[in-house]
C-alpha cells in the first residue's frame, strides 16, 4: 500500500451526524384551553364540596358525641309535646308547649355556646302571645292559622340564630325555609345512628347501672300494681281518678297515639339540632339586578299612566261624591262591583314592584315610576276599603269582610316598606314584613273577630233577618255572650239560638281547658 493511500485514509473526515429533532409542545387551541379551565373549575368545586361535607359531618359528629345531653333533651321534648298536644288543639297547654319549646331551644343554644340574638326574643315572645290567643278562642279558623303562624316563627327563629340573614330578601328566606325543612327530613337517620353509637360506647359501670335501673323497674311493676289496687279500695276518690286515668290513657288506641306522637317529637327535635349544627345552607344572596331598566321603565310607565287616570276617577266619583253613577246603580252596588278586582290589583302591584327591584339595574327614572305606582296603589287600597265600608253599612259584618279590611291595612303598611327599599336597597324588607304581618295577625286573633261580628250585628238588631241570625248562630263559641241576647226574642222560635248555645258547650279537662268555651258555658 502506497504512502498516498495511507495519507488519504488518515485525512478522511468523520461523518457529520444529522442534528437531533427539537421536541416541542403543540399549541393548545382556545377551545381546548376553555375545556381545561372548565375541568379545573369543576375539580376545585368538587373538592370544595367534599371539604364542606366533611365539615358538616364533623359538626354532626360533635352532636353525636354529646348524645347523652341532646338525646335526653329530645326525649323530654317528645314527652312534653305528647302531653300538651295529644288531642288538644286549643287547650291551655298549647302556650305551655310553646314556652317549653323555646326553653329547650335556649338550652341547645347554651350548649353550643351561641348567644341569643335580639330579634330572636321578639320571635319567641310573639309566638307565645299567639299561642295564648289559641286557648282564648273557639274559632277553628284562628286555631288553625295560629298553629301555622307559630310554626313559621319557629323556623325563622332557628334560621335567624344560626345564619347571617340580614341581607336576605323575601324570596331567599322562603326558599331557605323549604330547604331547611327538607334537610331536617334528610337528617332522619342521625337520631338512630347516634343512639346506637352511644349505647355501644357506654362503659361497663354505666352499663351495669342501666341494667340495675331496668331491673328495678321490672321489680317495681308488680309491687306498684298491688299497692294501686289496695289504695283504690281504700279511697273512692282515688279510685275514680285512677279509673278515669286508665280509661283515658291506657286504651290501645290512646297508647299507640301517645307513643307515636312522643317518638315524632323526639326524632323531630333531634333532627333540628343536627341540622342547625351543620349550617349547610348558603348564606350568600346572588345579585340578580342585571337586566337593563329601559324595559321596566317603558312597561311600568304605561301602567303608571293608566293608574293615574283610574285614581283620578276614584277621587272624583267615590271619595268626593261627585259625578254621575250609571243608571239603576246604588252606591252599595257600586262599592261591591270592583272591590275584589281592586284588592287583586293592589297585591299585583306589590309583586310587580318587588320583581322590578330584584331583576333590573338601579335607575332613578325607574325608581320614580315605581314610586308613582306605589302611591297609586294606596289610592286603590283606599278605594277598596271605602267600598267595603259602604257595603258593611248596608249588609253588616262577616268574617270575610273583616279579613279583607285587615288585609288591606296590612298591605298598606307593607307598601310603606316597599317604598323604603326603592331608595334604600339595604332595607331589611323580609324582617319588616315578618314584624308587620305577625303583629297584625296577633292583634286580629286576640280581638276575637267572631265576637266583634256578633256585637256589631246585634247593635243593628232591628235590621236582622233570618239569614243574618242563621249566620250568627253558626259562629264559634266566641260569639256566645252576644248571641245569647237573642234568647226570648222572636228569633228564638226557630231553635237556632238554643242549639247554638248547646253546641258551644264543650266538655274540657285540665289539659284542654279553653277560656272561650268556659265563658260560653255560662250562657247555657
Amino acid at each position: 500500500m502506497n504512502e498516498e493511500t495511507m495519507n488519504g485514509n488518515q485525512n478522511v473526515e468523520p461523518a457529520v451526524s444529522a442534528p437531533e429533532a427539537e421536541t416541542s409542545v403543540p399549541p393548545v387551541s382556545p377551545e381546548q384551553e376553555m375545556i381545561n379551565q372548565r375541568n379545573l373549575a369543576r375539580k376545585e368545586e368538587q373538592e370544595a364540596l367534599k371539604r364542606e361535607n366533611e365539615r358538616q359531618e364533623a359538626c354532626v359528629k360533635v352532636v353525636g358525641e354529646q348524645f347523652g345531653y341532646y338525646g335526653l333533651l329530645s326525649l323530654a321534648y317528645g314527652i312534653i309535646y305528647s302531653l300538651c298536644l295529644y288531642k288538644n288543639t286549643s287547650g291551655i297547654l298549647v302556650p305551655v308547649f310553646t314556652a317549653v319549646s323555646y326553653g329547650m331551644a335556649y338550652l341547645v343554644l347554651k350548649k353550643m355556646n351561641m348567644p341569643i340574638k335580639k330579634w330572636s326574643y321578639y320571635l319567641a315572645a310573639l309566638s307565645l302571645l299567639i299561642s295564648i290567643s289559641t286557648c282564648r278562642t273557639a274559632s277553628y279558623f284562628f286555631i288553625f292559622f295560629n298553629k301555622q303562624a307559630v310554626l313559621l316563627l319557629w323556623w325563622v327563629f332557628w334560621l335567624h340564630q344560626f345564619y347571617e340573614d340580614d341581607a336576605w330578601n323575601i324570596g331567599k328566606y322562603f326558599c331557605t325555609i323549604f330547604q331547611f325543612l327538607f334537610r331536617i327530613v334528610c337528617a332522619l337517620g342521625y337520631p338512630f345512628k347516634h343512639c346506637a353509637s352511644y349505647v355501644k360506647s357506654l362503659k361497663n359501670q354505666k352499663s351495669r347501672n342501666v341494667v340495675l335501673v331496668l331491673f328495678g323497674v321490672v321489680v317495681a311493676i308488680p309491687l306498684v300494681s298491688i299497692l294501686t289496687i289496695l289504695l283504690s279500695e281504700a279511697d273512692m276518690v282515688f279510685q275514680n281518678i285512677l279509673t278515669t286515668f286508665l280509661d283515658t290513657f291506657l286504651k290501645p288506641s290512646t297508647v299507640i297515639g301517645v307513643v307515636a306522637k312522643t317518638l315524632f317529637g323526639v326524632v323531630a327535635f333531634y333532627c333540628i339540632i343536627c341540622e342547625v349544627s351543620r349550617k349547610g345552607i348558603r348564606e350568600e344572596v346572588e345579585d340578580r339586578r342585571k337586566q337593563e331598566p329601559i324595559v321596566a321603565i317603558t312597561a311600568m310607565g304605561l301602567v303608571g299612566v293608566l293608574y293615574v287616570m283610574f285614581c283620578g276617577i276614584q277621587i272624583v266619583y267615590l271619595f268626593m261624591g261627585k259625578g254621575v253613577l250609571p243608571d239603576d246603580m246604588t252606591y252599595s252596588e257600586y262599592a261591591r262591583q270592583g272591590f275584589f278586582q281592586l284588592v287583586f290589583v293592589s297585591l299585583l302591584n306589590l309583586v310587580l314592584v318587588l320583581l322590578c327591584l330584584k331583576y333590573f339595574k338601579k335607575n332613578r327614572v325607574l325608581n320614580v315610576v315605581l314610586t308613582i305606582i306605589s302611591l297609586c296603589t294606596y289610592v286603590m287600597m283606599a278605594s277598596a276599603g271605602y267600598r267595603m265600608m259602604l257595603y258593611i253599612s248596608e249588609y253588616h259584618l262577616t268574617l270575610l269582610r273583616i279579613l279583607v279590611l285587615w288585609f288591606l291595612a296590612v298591605l298598606a303598611v307593607l307598601m310603606a316598606g316597599v317604598l323604603m327599599i326603592i331608595y334604600r336597597n339595604d332595607f331589611p324588607l323580609f324582617r319588616y314584613c315578618i314584624v308587620v304581618i305577625s303583629a297584625a295577625y296577633f292583634a286580629l286573633a286576640w280581638s276575637k273577630p267572631d265576637f266583634i261580628i256578633a256585637r256589631y250585628n246585634m247593635s243593628h238588631e232591628a235590621e236582622l233577618s233570618y239569614d243574618s241570625v242563621y249566620y250568627l248562630t253558626h259562629l264559634s263559641a266566641d260569639a256566645a255572650p252576644e248571641v245569647s241576647k237573642l234568647i226570648g226574642s222572636k228569633w228564638d222560635e226557630y231553635g237556632n239560638v238554643q242549639n247554638y248555645l248547646a253546641w258551644s258547650h264543650k266538655e274540657m279537662s285540665w289539659r284542654t281547658y279553653n277560656f272561650s268555651y268556659a265563658k260560653a258555658k255560662q250562657y247555657q
